[in-house]
This record gives C-alpha cells, sequence and structure tokens, in this order.
C-alpha cells in the first residue's frame, strides 16, 4: 500500500464520502435523520459514501490504475444520482416536514462526491 499513489481529488472524493455518511445521522426534517425520514434513497447514499470514502484506500491498494479507475468512474456516476435525489429531497421534502441542516449538509457531500470523483476521472496515471 503506497500512499503516493492517491491523488488530492480521489482523498477529497473519500472525505466527502466520510461526510455524506456522516450527514445521513444529522435530522433532515422535523428532527428525523436520513434512516427515519428516507426509504430507499437513505440506503443508495449510504453505498455511494461507503464507495467514495472506499476510493483512497483502492488506489493506494493497486500497483495498476484499471482498478482505481473503474471505481472512480463508478462513484463519480453515483454521486452523480445521490447529489440529485438529494437535490430531489430537498426542492419536494415528505408531506410538510420542514427541512434541517441534515439535508444541505447531504446535499454538499453528495455534490463534492460527484465533483471529487468525477475530477480524479481526468486524471493522469501512469
Amino acid at each position: 500500500m503506497r500512499l503516493s499513489r492517491v491523488s488530492p481529488a480521489e482523498l477529497l472524493a473519500g472525505i466527502c464520502g466520510l461526510g455524506l455518511l456522516i450527514a445521513l445521522f444529522v435530522p433532515w426534517f422535523d428532527g428525523a435523520d436520513a434512516w427515519q425520514a428516507l426509504t430507499v434513497i437513505d440506503l443508495l447514499l449510504a453505498l455511494v459514501g461507503a464507495a467514495a470514502a472506499a476510493l483512497p484506500l483502492i488506489a493506494a491498494s493497486n500497483a495498476k490504475p484499471d482498478a482505481p479507475i473503474s471505481a472512480t468512474a463508478l462513484t463519480a456516476l453515483g454521486g452523480i444520482i445521490a447529489t440529485l435525489l438529494v437535490l430531489f429531497r430537498l426542492l419536494d421534502p415528505p408531506g410538510t416536514a420542514s427541512r434541517e441542516v441534515g439535508l444541505y449538509l447531504g446535499l454538499l457531500a453528495a455534490l463534492g462526491v460527484a465533483t471529487a470523483a468525477w475530477r480524479s476521472m481526468a486524471d493522469e496515471r501512469t
């Protein structure tokens, strides 16, 4: 495992992935966290967060660039989907629930995952 293989964009995607996982436990709507307020979206967000958090580990543990590039591409797609799902819940909250800070943190973290993973795909690897 070599930390020199991890690009700054992969590290940022990992940090944003951890932020997304943490945001799932912060209140999103009327004191309810994402696990209580959402049905399937919470599982998808957790999957994307975990995939993003694993990016630096995948990059550091593989000598060849094929596995990190594939993982980054899938994480970028997941980050885009996660951003759209959180944005949907921001624009259309469940019922008459009021929005709380976790929703905004989740949106910021999902957007960070998508952007950092997308930027990581542009990095040249040798």
